[in-house]
């Protein structure tokens, strides 16, 4: 029963932390915030800024904002990025820096990578 319930309870704590991930709805155009594989995607340095408000005039509503810079290096078949994320919910706050990387392995008629 003891294993059962620390079991039980374990999973409940894993869920519970993994919803909270921010959400955009104009995420197709700063892919890296959800999928680390899109960092430098796009062929050229990319330099992104996204802002989100929700239930404007409401004290404590969520509001969301995340900068990110990737840079391509074509020669070498990676890119490196940076993700910093500033997530409010009322009298929560979390910010967070990832950093990206992104590996390429090229084929005989394209390239093999996670965009």
């Amino acid at each position: 029963m003891r294993v059962f319930f620390t079991i039980s309870l374990t999973i409940l704590f894993l869920t519970v932390n993994a919803q909270d991930q921010i959400r955009l709805s104009q995420f197709m155009f700063n892919g890296i915030v959800n999928n680390p594989g899109c960092t430098g995607s796009h062929e050229v340095f990319t330099f992104n800024i996204s802002h989100r408000s929700q239930w404007l005039g409401f004290d404590g509503a969520p509001k969301s904002q995340n900068i990110s810079l990737d840079w391509p290096f074509k020669k070498e078949n990676f890119a490196l990025g940076i993700l910093a994320v500033n997530d409010e919910i009322g009298s929560r706050s979390n910010k967070s820096v990832f950093l990206n990387y992104a590996y390429r392995i090229p084929l005989s008629n394209g390239k093999l990578s996670l965009d």
